[in-house]
C-alpha cells in the first residue's frame, strides 16, 4: 500500500457516508452565502494593537452581530470620513 492511500479510502468512505446520512447536503450549501475570506471584495489585514484593548473590544462584540472585522472597517470609514 501507498505511503498515502490510505488516507484516501478513508476518504471515499466517509464521502459516501456522508452522501447515505445527509441527502441534499450538497444543494442546501449551494445556497449559502460566501464568507469573508472566500469574498474577492475582502482583503485580509493584520495590525499591531494594544492586548488589553484588543480584549476589552472583543468582550464588548460578545453577543451581537458586529464582528471584530465589522467594527475595523467602520471605524475606518469614519476615520477617512474626517478626513476629507
Amino acid at each position: 500500500m501507498a505511503k498515502f492511500e490510505g488516507l484516501e479510502l478513508l476518504r471515499e468512505e466517509s464521502g459516501s457516508r456522508e452522501a447515505k446520512h445527509h441527502p441534499g447536503a450538497a444543494s442546501k450549501s449551494s445556497f449559502r452565502s460566501i464568507g469573508k475570506r472566500q469574498n474577492p471584495a475582502y482583503q485580509q489585514i493584520s495590525a499591531y494593537v494594544r492586548r488589553d484593548l484588543y480584549e476589552t473590544v472583543r468582550r464588548q462584540l460578545v453577543g451581537r452581530d458586529d464582528d471584530f472585522s465589522d467594527l475595523l472597517q467602520e471605524w475606518m470609514q469614519q476615520w477617512l470620513a474626517s478626513k476629507r
